[in-house]
């Protein structure tokens, strides 16, 4: 028996003893029948509902909350006050924002904030209270001179998820840089 698979480039697809559909159709009762992509799509997010606090510089905590906002995050990123994220200004640029940074910060909102001011730190453990995921990519212990370590946000929000990474981790001969 062969089935046809209709929408997949120009030519259907014909198969031999299987039943196959695509990613926009079901099998319904022996037929293939549309399905509401966009619809499905709105309703996969996985993280939808779920806040990330994202604090970062470069690429790797701003790709893995950009990841996360892909799939339904709310993602607040949070830059220094005077000049934001340095990866505003690295590489080709449109606008005044590179691609780079582009990229890696599509699908998030942001705030400025002073994290060696107390206010600024108030700001942030407030919303540290609400939120579900907290990020990093900032050398050890540097959030804990800010008084935003993990142990610091766990006080006020003690179900949060706490994450940093680190390029070098802390020991070894880079440790900490």
């Amino acid at each position: 028996m062969l089935h046809t698979v209709p929408g997949l480039g120009s030519k259907p697809l014909v198969i031999s003893g299987a039943q196959i559909t695509t990613f926009d159709e079901r099998p319904k009762n022996g037929r293939t029948v549309p399905i509401d992509t966009k619809q499905l799509r709105k309703s996969m997010k996985p993280l939808e509902g779920v806040t990330v606090l994202e604090f970062s510089t470069m690429i790797t905590a701003s790709f893995a909350a950009m990841m996360m906002a892909e799939q339904g995050a709310t993602v607040i990123k949070v830059e220094p006050l005077n000049v934001g994220d340095p990866m505003r200004y690295i590489g080709a640029a449109k606008g005044g924002i590179s691609s780079l940074f582009a990229n890696c910060n599509r699908g998030k909102r942001a705030i400025r904030v002073d994290l060696k001011d107390e206010a600024g730190q108030s700001v942030i453990r407030e919303m540290a209270s609400k939120i579900d995921v907290f990020i990093h990519n900032f050398r050890p212990g540097v959030m804990d001179k800010l008084n935003l370590g993990s142990d610091a946000l766990r006080e006020v929000n003690p179900r949060l998820i706490y994450t940093a990474i680190s390029g070098f981790g802390k020991e070894g001969p880079l440790g900490g840089a």
